[in-house]
């Protein structure tokens, strides 16, 4: 115990002047946590997709005038989307000429009427 009173002052008033730089250092703190500002939002991926593949379309594109969209989902720019319609079914056949026959690529797709040919990472220059 502390006997002596101006001793006893000096404890009680560094224990009152500790309480209140610690109330004004937690304000602080609370008013940087608890900042106002909106957060700007990001669409979704998804979202994202969906919404572009509402636009994307092969009424009125023939096989003669295809819909041909460069880059669709904007995140790849490598890629390409051939989209067109036929009275009748066919089942196309692609074939991308690489500089040998090793690198040439060939594929057959389904049979529709509404056709799209997806084209991922060809070689630049040969959209």
């Amino acid at each position: 115990m502390i006997k002596n009173p101006n001793k006893r002052k000096i404890i009680n008033l560094s224990v009152v002047l500790l309480l209140c730089i610690l109330f004004i250092i937690s304000l602080i703190l609370n008013n940087k946590s608890n900042n106002n500002e909106l957060l700007s939002t990001t669409e979704s991926l998804v979202t994202k997709q969906t919404n572009i593949e509402k636009n994307i379309t092969s009424k009125g594109y023939t096989i003669d005038k295809p819909n041909i969209i460069l880059n669709p989902y904007e995140n790849s720019p490598l890629t390409a989307l051939i989209i067109f319609e036929t009275k009748e079914e066919i089942s196309p056949t692609i074939t991308v000429h690489g500089k040998d026959k090793l690198t040439t690529f060939t594929k057959t797709f389904d049979k529709s009427t509404a056709i799209t040919i997806k084209i991922k990472n060809p070689l630049n220059n040969f959209i």
